[in-house]
């Protein structure tokens, strides 16, 4: 088939024919589209002319076949490339290649370019905001209100005069209680290995058992060297 056939069939090619709901109508474009490739695969030189209309129905361009023909190679070229000159096969399928694929999708990326203009500036980033104080909380709100709590007054100081007067005021079931309860908490055996620290301990404990609290300093008749038998 010469070029100029193969240029009238591809004008008559309905090139849209798959946007088409009619049956018929995508019937004849598919079988059209179809004779078109199974020549180009018979004349792998037509597929230039191919191409160039597939481009110009994608790009929207009117048909230019004239500036393709000057590509194709005259007949005489063609028969000595096929006989003389077999490693140029390679050559015509990757150039074919070439302008199949790669060509076709340089071009709609570069019109998409042009028609697109310049890109949009990226978004900038939003300014930081200062993150505002968390406010307290009810409890420490409280914990700010409420004044510290009073220091615990000190227990009094109770000289070992005062505490053997007061356990003396003891009856002997008394004693052998105040007796067994310094001895669980303190270790103390006997009256006499008990500190001065312990001292008011015991002495509380021995009157809430039922002595009289007696201070002997205040009773000048009171013997501070009285043994307590326990």
């Amino acid at each position: 088939m010469t070029a100029a056939d193969f240029i009238r069939l591809l004008e008559q090619h309905d090139w849209y024919y798959e946007r088409s709901d009619d049956n018929r109508v995508y019937n004849a474009g598919r079988q059209s589209r179809e004779k078109l490739l199974d020549l180009c695969q018979e004349q792998p030189e037509l597929f230039r002319l191919y191409n160039h209309a597939q481009n110009c129905i994608i790009t929207s361009h009117p048909f230019d076949f004239q500036s393709v023909l000057g590509m194709l190679p005259r007949e005489d070229e063609k028969q000595h490339t096929q006989t003389n000159t077999p490693s140029n096969t390679m050559k015509e399928i990757f150039t074919l290649f070439f302008d199949i694929c790669i060509k076709p999708l340089i071009e709609a990326i570069n019109n998409l370019t042009q028609a697109g203009g310049t890109t949009a500036p990226a978004p900038e980033a939003p300014a930081p905001t200062a993150e505002k104080p968390a406010k307290p909380t009810a409890k420490v709100k409280a914990a700010e209100k409420s004044p510290a709590p009073a220091p615990e007054p000190e227990a009094p100081t109770i000289s070992e005069a005062r505490l053997k007067a007061t356990v003396m005021t003891l009856s002997n079931e008394g004693k052998v209680k105040l007796k067994s309860y310094f001895q669980k908490k303190f270790g103390y055996n006997t009256m006499a290995e008990i500190a001065e620290e312990h001292r008011g301990d015991i002495h509380a404990a021995a009157v809430k058992i039922g002595a009289t609290d007696t201070d002997p300093e205040a009773d000048p008749e009171a013997d501070p060297e009285a043994e307590v038998e326990m």
